[in-house]
């Protein structure tokens, strides 16, 4: 099967999107979650924002959607501020999707932000599915926050309301580095999702 990325703007009608924002910067309430000494700072996804995300997806693929897992990230200045490059082989559910997307919430006109994809100077583009469990740690483990053993491929900006998926083996991050902002108010908000097609 041939994967393939995509980007969709104005995922959602525009005042739709302003409750959700709304919603999500003023009213709830974020909790840290540690994934093997890895720390993320989520909170629930509000109702009826993940089947709208799923609708396009499957009008994109033609195909239905198994989600994974989602939830909404928040990252400020001080807050999840490390590179953590990596793959989206395994997100803790013992199932590996296919594809990782992330819908923006909140964007920052001032400087190039977004998610960035990188290669990395041994291995490219992706994660080798050749490549054993330990074998998938191992780099994961040795570069998540190592800058030196990766370039930098292109950004894709993070425009609010914008959905972007792509194949969960490419290696990716936030970008930049560090978020902006130090609440949920002004920072950067995103809805991550791991999900496979159902043939």
């Amino acid at each position: 099967m041939q994967k393939i990325s995509f980007i969709v703007d104005n995922v959602l009608e525009a005042g739709a999107f302003k409750k959700y924002q709304e919603y999500l910067q003023n009213t709830s309430v974020y909790r840290t979650l540690e994934v093997d000494a890895k720390k993320f700072f989520v909170t629930d996804v509000p109702f009826g924002l993940q089947e709208s995300i799923v609708s396009v997806l499957s009008s994109v693929h033609h195909k239905e959607i198994k989600i994974l897992l989602s939830t909404i990230r928040k990252a400020t200045k001080f807050l999840d501020k490390d590179w953590g490059i990596h793959a989206d082989w395994d997100v803790g559910v013992g199932e590996a999707p296919q594809y990782g997307a992330v819908y923006y919430i909140s964007e920052n006109n001032e400087e190039l932000n977004g998610t960035a994809l990188w290669r990395h100077k041994e291995h490219g583009y992706e994660m080798p599915n050749s490549f054993s469990r330990e074998d998938k740690l191992d780099i994961t483990n040795k570069s998540y926050h190592d800058i030196d053993d990766w370039e930098l491929s292109s950004v894709i900006g993070g425009k609010e309301n914008r959905l972007v998926t792509y194949p969960a083996e490419y290696f990716h991050s936030k970008f930049p580095k560090q978020a902006w902002g130090t609440t949920q108010k002004d920072s950067r908000l995103i809805l991550a999702l791991f999900y496979s097609l159902i043939s």
